[in-house]
């Protein structure tokens, strides 16, 4: 998400003192954006190699390649956009012109992370669809359409990339990115999550008028409790880390946009700076919020990255396949 670094244009009195603050403040972000970056980079590449191992043959499914891509997406967002501003920012706290790589990392931003936050969209969608209509939902959501999603997310967003070079005008264009995939998303996110829990008390309320009836489904139905309890508390982190992560970045341009009095502030200044780690806080906590939390992710990388002769034999990996631990 580029915009960030967009370098305000004080009058002379002021320019001394901004200047210095900038240069601050960039190498703050600059600092941050390392930190970040390595937790982006180890967290989802070790997610990536448990999903490409799968020591459990748990990772095939439809869901876990939305995870997959999700994960790729951020890996490449810590790999290759924050080094980019990265060096940006050291740069410009030491008064050097890095424009062409700055230019770089707002192109490749606005695909891996828009890529990012409508897998995000697509994974709650998935998960309710999954709960409203389970026997529909298995029959539509093969791995070969899942596949087909997937490729969808990067061909639109790599088209999107390109407006700006297609004639389309910057400010249109920041205005379509924030209210297409920042408001988008987050609405989409917040309705679903409401339709999900209410789709959740519902089905809670008419198993507990069947289970006097039958103490096996009492049982099958405390553990789909148990699952539906998780799916939300997931995705309610999900959502808290989306708003958290965003709306500094959301009203910053806002303000950048609509206020022609605000673009001498030094506030304005120091929030463009802030806001540019925030946003990319929510790649290096994605991982940990989808997978890491769970213990099938753990125990998979535990297996994967053992010596061949320690790993869980075949019957074993059977047994723990169904042993009853959930992702979602």
């Amino acid at each position: 998400m580029d915009k960030h670094n967009i370098t305000l244009r004080p009058n002379e009195s002021q320019l001394c003192c901004q200047s210095d603050i900038e240069a601050t403040f960039s190498l703050v972000s600059g600092i941050s954006l390392v930190v970040i970056s390595f937790i982006t980079i180890a967290g989802n590449g070790m997610l990536c190699v448990a999903i490409y191992k799968n020591p459990l043959k748990r990772f095939r499914s439809a869901p876990m390649l939305f995870v997959a891509n999700l994960s790729v997406a951020d890996f490449l967002t810590g790999s290759i956009v924050d080094p980019l501003y990265i060096t940006y920012n050291f740069g410009f706290n030491q008064a050097k012109d890095y424009q062409a790589v700055l230019a770089v990392g707002d192109h490749a931003s606005y695909i891996t992370v828009n890529v990012s936050l409508c897998t995000a969209v697509v994974l709650v969608i998935d998960r309710f669809l999954a709960l409203k209509t389970p026997f529909r939902y298995r029959r539509f959501m093969t791995k070969q359409n899942a596949v087909g999603i997937v490729v969808v997310l990067w061909v639109y967003s790599i088209m999107f990339s390109f407006l700006p070079h297609m004639g389309t005008h910057d400010t249109a264009y920041y205005l379509l990115d924030l209210h297409i995939h920042v408001t988008g998303s987050l609405f989409t996110l917040t309705v679903f999550l409401v339709l999900i829990y209410r789709l959740s008390v519902l089905t809670r309320n008419q198993r507990a008028g069947m289970t006097d009836s039958s103490p096996q489904l009492d049982q099958r139905g405390r553990l789909q409790l148990v699952r539906d309890k998780k799916t939300i508390c997931t995705f309610l982190i999900i959502l808290a880390v989306c708003y958290i992560c965003l709306l500094p970045y959301y009203i910053y341009m806002h303000v950048f946009l609509f206020c022609a009095s605000c673009q001498t502030s030094w506030v304005l200044l120091v929030l463009s700076k802030i806001s540019e780690p925030i946003v990319y806080m929510n790649c290096a906590l994605n991982p940990f919020i989808y997978a890491w939390r769970h213990k099938v992710f753990r125990k998979s990388l535990k297996i994967a990255l053992m010596p061949s002769q320690m790993r869980v034999k075949p019957e074993e990996m059977n047994s723990q396949r169904t042993s009853g631990m959930s992702i979602f």
